[in-house]
């Protein structure tokens, strides 16, 4: 429970201030396949043949041909836990194909002949250590070419050489350089001592030409940086890479929320007692101005859900101290006293991680008021893990039918994540009152009946098992928000 764990001092309840706070640098997944020399365009083609099935899965990367004769695969990611839902996603595609076209997709003859081997890791791209010009590049979409070049601490002088490197973006954003670059540094893989300059450009001739142009804007201040750089590191090698569509997926990431979710199922009876240990906590923090904030919902069922939404699964390790401190801004005696109303009234919690996947859901143009998100419905499925996609697939056909008829109605999806089962689907249907919502639900029926619907409700029937269905509503009364 959300309260236990503030009175308790352990985990999480400042995640929503303190996470939205932070500025977090891009992290990308990536492969470097090494390759026989002349043996590059076999070993693309072999790749391509699975590459229709891997972008079912809705996940963006990006693939490149380098002058060394590598081939790497890049994709953005958040935090570890997102490369492994990844990588898991890549090999679920691959097994919803019958084994016969399975095992069309992959030459081990070809990939025998092609392949010297393969690295996998992490790359961290430090955003206060690159440099973005103003004046935008001279391309959309993915970078069409990248020059890389790697460089080596020289011993105890890692540090420095970040420092020395932070300098230069003001140097260079005081000329107003036309060379931009990101700086890269190895998470999993590679050597700690070592990073990457990535200078993005249209083609070899387009860096050229900026560098020429910087040449002419070069001040004395930025040719003692480059003295200076020579003591700090050394140069390990430089290669050249062109951006490869056939292998790629150019898309943008599925637009999905993350909240970590705490369940409070409270005694028959009991829910006034639990609802005034929230409010004793809730005053505590306002007259502390604590920046910890979560919201809340009351379920019909006797289950209390609070929530913040998280950036990262990581970040629940990250604010477990900042927690801490927080806890000992408040006055324990008036936290003793809502955790002894709130263990009085609560006969079991739980905890875990939902995702929102906002790019499924359905919400009518003309709601504009939190009254239209008062009351909900609440339904859980369960599913076949390896139907995931498929179940993903179903939400958002449904939506697209509400979206054809304009049906005034909201529907928002949820998938268990971290901390709870991998096949549990919670959907949620709103309005300004349960009878509202019950309305809407029957009109929206009505109004996308149809084959469509019917060749729907038939994936829905194979797909989806019903658990439990509830309503709910929203509790602000429980609920700490920010009063800005």
């Amino acid at each position: 429970t959300l309260l236990r764990t503030f009175c308790g001092a352990l985990l999480l309840l400042g995640l929503w201030a303190a996470a939205a706070a932070q500025s977090y640098d891009q992290q990308f997944g990536y492969t470097r396949y090494y390759v026989v020399p002349g043996q590059e365009q076999a070993l693309i083609q072999e790749f391509a043949k699975a590459n229709t099935q891997y972008k079912t899965t809705g996940i963006p990367w990006h693939f490149y041909q380098f002058d060394d004769h590598t081939l790497e695969a890049v994709m953005p990611i958040k935090d570890l836990a997102e490369l492994d839902r990844c990588m898991n996603a890549f090999k679920a595609s691959l097994n919803l194909l019958p084994v016969e076209e399975r095992v069309q997709l992959r030459d081990p003859a070809v990939r025998e002949r092609s392949l010297i081997g393969q690295e996998n890791g992490v790359l961290q791209m430090h955003h206060e250590l690159s440099y973005f010009p103003e004046k935008a590049l001279d391309f959309d979409g993915p970078v069409p070419y990248y020059e890389i070049v790697a460089y080596r601490a020289k011993p105890g002088q890692l540090a420095n050489a970040f420092a020395h490197g932070r300098s230069l973006v003001e140097l260079l954003q005081d000329i107003e350089s036309p060379v931009g670059f990101e700086f890269c540094t190895f998470r999993i893989g590679g050597a700690l001592n070592t990073f990457y300059i990535a200078f993005p450009a249209t083609d070899a001739a387009d860096l050229a030409r900026r560098r020429v142009q910087q040449e002419t804007l070069i001040t004395p201040a930025i040719e003692a940086w480059q003295a200076k750089t020579r003591e700090l590191v050394d140069e390990v090698r430089t290669v050249r890479g062109t951006y490869l569509p056939e292998l790629s997926n150019d898309v943008e990431p599925p637009a999905t929320t993350l909240a970590v979710v705490y369940e409070d199922r409270v005694k028959p009876g009991m829910l006034p007692t639990c609802v005034s240990a929230y409010e004793k906590l809730i005053a505590a923090q306002r007259d502390t101005d604590a920046d910890v904030y979560w919201n809340a919902s009351i379920m019909e069922d006797g289950r209390i859900y609070t929530w913040a939404p998280l950036d990262h699964y990581s970040d629940i390790d990250v604010l477990e101290e900042k927690i801490q401190d927080r806890n000992r801004q408040l006055d324990p005696a008036r936290l003793g006293a809502a955790m002894q109303r709130f263990e009085k009234a609560v006969s079991g919690s739980q905890r875990w991680v939902v995702r929102q996947h906002t790019d499924l859901q359905y919400v009518h143009p003309d709601v504009d008021s939190p009254d239209d998100f008062a009351h909900f419905k609440q339904s859980e499925y369960t599913f076949d893990v390896a139907d995931r996609e498929r179940v993903l697939t179903l939400c958002r056909d449904y939506a697209k039918l509400m979206r054809q008829h304009d049906v005034r109605s909201n529907i928002l999806f949820f998938t268990a994540e971290f901390g709870g089962p991998d096949n549990l689907l919670y959907v949620r249907e709103y309005g300004r009152s349960k009878e509202a919502v019950d309305e809407l639900i029957a009109a929206a029926e009505e109004e996308i009946a149809g084959d469509a619907f019917d060749e729907w409700a038939k994936r829905y029937a194979a797909l989806l098992t019903p658990k439990t269905k509830t309503y709910g509503r929203s509790a602000p009364e429980i609920a700490y928000l920010s009063q800005n």
